[in-house]
């Protein structure tokens, strides 16, 4: 019963739909998910750092980040985290872990390893990323006089 109950909140993460796929599809999203947040950490930089030389307040740079930021700390930031947890996601199988969506990809050997480092750093990375971006996008005090701000 309770698996009908929690169907409806699968269809909102990306792991359900892709472990649907071959295992190089689901590392190539994992890596487009990974150079997504890469390229908006950077394009933080370089807003920070262009910002000192001149008035950039309309780029297009400026308009990228500020949506990606938008949609990293509300609508994809679960969906994103949990995609690349689920890379290190593991059953035990006749004392041999292998991938709980592939059977085929065996844990813990080869490239597994050097997939699950890379997820790990970047769990890391988006999660603090995320946090502090929150905690500057967002107001923190809930009685706040400035209306522009977001609650």
């Amino acid at each position: 019963m309770s698996h009908y109950i929690g169907l409806p909140f699968t269809y909102s993460m990306m792991y359900t739909f892709l472990k649907l796929t071959n295992w190089n599809t689901y590392i190539a999203f994992f890596y487009i998910f990974a150079g997504c947040i890469l390229l908006t950490i950077f394009c933080l930089f370089y807003i920070s750092y262009n910002d000192r030389k001149e008035n950039s307040k309309s780029s297009w740079t400026v308009y990228i980040c500020k949506n990606l930021l938008f949609l990293f700390i509300t609508i994809f930031f679960y969906p994103i985290l949990e995609y690349m947890l689920s890379l290190m996601d593991c059953a035990e199988i006749k004392g041999v872990y292998y991938h709980s969506a592939f059977t085929q990809i065996q844990c813990w050997t080869s490239l597994h390893i050097l997939h699950s480092a890379i997820a790990s750093c970047m769990s890391l990375i988006f999660v603090l990323f995320c946090l502090l971006i929150s905690l500057v996008y967002f107001e923190a005090k809930m009685n706040t006089r400035d209306y522009n701000s977001k609650y």
